[in-house]
């Protein structure tokens, strides 16, 4: 439970995130951005995010999947 911590900023590697149905809240975290150049899938759904998506996500070039839903 709580927010994704700001640890994972420094997991720039990251292909995957799969993070559904982790009890997660708060913000979406503003930290993924051009940095997570391979992060193809962000996956946060059925969780308990407020506030808009950060525009730092538009960042992220090699995205194709992104999962927010409630």
């Amino acid at each position: 439970s709580g927010p994704i911590p700001n640890t994972w900023a420094s997991l720039t590697s990251l292909e995957v995130v799969s993070l559904s149905y982790s009890k997660l809240s708060g913000e979406l975290p503003g930290f993924f951005d051009g940095r997570f150049t391979r992060l193809r899938s962000l996956l946060l759904g059925s969780n308990r995010f407020t506030g808009a998506i950060p525009q730092s996500w538009s960042q992220l070039e090699a995205l194709e999947e992104l999962l927010l839903f409630e």
